[in-house]
């Protein structure tokens, strides 16, 4: 496994990646199938009888069944979230975290780090800063939202120079 750089003083994560097979899966139960259920276009095609249960109720069933799973050790290493979050505690610099409020990815990470007090311990870390753009997708897609992320870098790589 790779490590930092040792003339690194600060990092800059966007929706940090935390992939498990069952945090994916709870991260798509609990952000998309909600979300659906209250969708327009969900309802329209439910009343166009264009809706069709069984797919659906099979892919909801896999994403329960993938939920319960508990990622274990891969060719013996810990899980990826145990893996960046060691990491990143023995990192000495400054963190920035951007974070979309529309994309599965975020809210994995957010799921994890909100139920875990070594990731909250590390987030609530002075030299640790969250930023949160709601309205943003995975790829802060449209131009205010990349405009957004920049200002925010750019404050960030300021705030020890002044």
């Amino acid at each position: 496994h790779p490590r930092l750089d040792a003339s690194a003083q600060g990092l800059v994560l966007l929706n940090p990646w935390v992939h498990t097979e069952s945090g994916t899966a709870r991260a798509y139960l609990k952000h998309y199938y909600l979300r659906r259920l209250f969708s327009r276009d969900l309802w329209r095609k439910v009343l166009r009888g264009r809706f069709r249960p069984g797919r659906s109720l099979v892919s909801l069933a896999a994403n329960v069944n993938a939920s319960l799973d508990r990622d274990g050790p891969s060719q013996g290493q810990a899980p990826l979230p145990e893996r960046l979050r060691g990491d990143l505690e023995r990192f000495a610099g400054d963190m920035l975290i951007i974070l979309s409020g529309n994309d599965l990815v975020a809210a994995a990470f957010e799921d994890l780090t909100r139920g875990d007090p070594r990731w909250r311990q590390l987030l609530d870390s002075p030299r640790v800063i969250v930023q949160r753009l709601e309205e943003a997708n995975h790829t802060f897609s449209c131009q205010a939202w990349r405009r957004q992320v920049e200002d925010w870098t750019l404050a960030w790589c300021r705030q020890d120079k002044e």
